[in-house]
């Protein structure tokens, strides 16, 4: 199985210089954890609603703050004809539970969460190993997420 093949492709993306009043608000209306941010077609950034919180809320941004500010510059992807343990590895590798994936031009197409792949059949025990090493390499205690994404 491929990324192209489990990733979500209708993506809400952001530019670098929306808020991150209005990044937070996006979030909360479309229930998601993370916005792309992409510039001309291009993926130059991740946020997070971990990023908000850490990197805005703690320092006391204010809410005008451009979100280029607080996103994670460079993410980690994947191409889109990424194998699914290929995937997994690189999510663990990597502690993350996202991974946006790029066409050979290096447009962003899609993202990949530990959702998606917990909807594959029979990749259940995968994801749950994946999880309990993102968790392990943060030294965090995660079975009952690990258990959650698995079931």
């Amino acid at each position: 199985m491929k990324a192209r093949e489990i990733m979500t492709k209708n993506l809400l993306t952001v530019g670098p210089a929306v808020s991150i009043a209005e990044a937070a608000r996006l979030m909360a209306i479309e229930d998601v954890g993370a916005l792309p941010v992409v510039d001309r077609g291009m993926l130059i950034g991740v946020v997070t609603d971990r990023d908000l919180v850490v990197r805005a809320l703690a320092n006391r941004l204010p809410g005008s703050t451009a979100i280029s500010q607080v996103m994670t510059s460079s993410p980690v992807t994947c191409d889109d004809d990424a194998s699914l343990d290929d995937v997994l590895e690189t999510m663990s590798d990597e502690q993350i539970r996202r991974l946006p994936v790029v066409s050979d031009g290096g447009g962003l197409v899609g993202i990949v969460s530990i959702a998606d792949i917990a909807g594959v059949k029979g990749a259940a025990r995968d994801v749950g190993e994946t999880v309990g090493g993102i968790c392990r390499a943060r030294g965090q205690h995660c079975q009952s997420e690990a258990m959650d994404a698995a079931h």
